[in-house]
């Protein structure tokens, strides 16, 4: 009788633990998915251990289980070795990584990358964070374009253009106006 209730027990705070893991479980993944920005975590082998549903929208890779897969099939659409990784970095020495405009399937993306480390400090995987920045490059190209248009215009008129400042002193003087006064620029 008395193993019987102590089995009893050890039954019942096992089912009352499991029941909180999958509770912590599921209120963990619903931060990981509501989060703005693609977040994959993998292994030293760099096999994929999870993914937010950001992360899956950007790489277009649906409801299909990632787990176990090459991050490099599923990121980079590659399973090539031979390709260099910029974020095996982390994996080797620990240390934080990022790469501001990094290229994949002609999107840009702005990844940060952190080491996880076991209870001894050993780097046992990383967490990588996809910000995609290609509507910004590309709003910063258009920009670049548009400067360069109008300084064209406003360096090839023939009319004269001079910018001032509250105090008087000029801040821009076009060339047809240092050509028609004799002033350099």
């Amino acid at each position: 009788g008395i193993v019987a209730g102590s089995f009893r027990q050890v039954l019942s705070h096992l089912s009352r633990t499991n029941s909180q893991l999958q509770l912590a479980r599921e209120e963990l993944q619903a931060v990981f998915d509501c989060a703005g920005l693609g977040i994959l975590v993998i292994d030293r082998d760099q096999r994929i251990l999870a993914c937010n549903a950001k992360f899956r929208e950007q790489f277009a890779v649906g409801a299909v289980d990632l787990a176990g897969r090459s991050c490099r099939e599923v990121v980079c659409k590659s399973d090539r070795p031979d390709r260099p990784c910029p974020f095996l970095h982390t994996l080797q020495t620990g240390e934080a990584f990022r790469s501001p405009d990094w290229i994949v399937g002609g999107r840009h993306y702005d990844i940060v990358e952190t080491a996880i480390r076991n209870q001894a400090g050993e780097v046992t995987g990383s967490v990588l964070v996809y910000s995609d920045i290609t509507e910004r490059i590309a709003a910063e190209e258009a920009l670049r374009h548009s400067e360069a248009r109008y300084r064209d215009i406003f360096e090839n008129t023939s009319d004269l253009i001079l910018s001032a400042r509250p105090d008087g002193s000029l801040e821009y003087v076009n060339k047809a106006w240092c050509v028609t006064l004799g002033y350099s620029q």
